[in-house]
């Protein structure tokens, strides 16, 4: 696998905030492209090029011994985990769970409220 692909890799798991549309996107492997929800709108938004990229770097060693990933990216787990799997078509499937250790109590999350 080559750089740019094995970077495509890393930002698939995960959406981004692609600031210039106000939107999170995905990098969809599938489609060779980056695609995402407008933030007020909820609604999915034309495809970025596979070319682009919501960091500037994927690894930044200026500060060694720290390492900065994703230089200059912006992301949001809860988007990812409840919003984008509602938007992406899978509201009546099983969503994530949420397990508190302490109290031993689990959520499942689904797009039925």
């Amino acid at each position: 696998m080559d750089c740019a692909s094995e970077e495509l890799e890393y930002g698939s798991a995960l959406h981004w905030y692609d600031s210039d549309n106000k939107a999170w996107v995905r990098y969809d492997g599938r489609l060779k492209a980056w695609r995402g929800w407008a933030e007020a709108r909820s609604e999915e938004l034309p495809v970025r090029p596979r070319e682009w990229r919501p960091w500037s770097e994927l690894v930044d060693a200026s500060t060694h011994p720290y390492i900065r990933w994703f230089k200059n990216a912006s992301t949001n787990i809860t988007f990812t985990a409840l919003d984008g799997h509602l938007l992406s078509g899978h509201g009546s499937d099983a969503g994530p769970s949420v397990a508190a250790p302490v109290t031993s109590c689990t959520q499942l999350f689904t797009g039925r409220f």
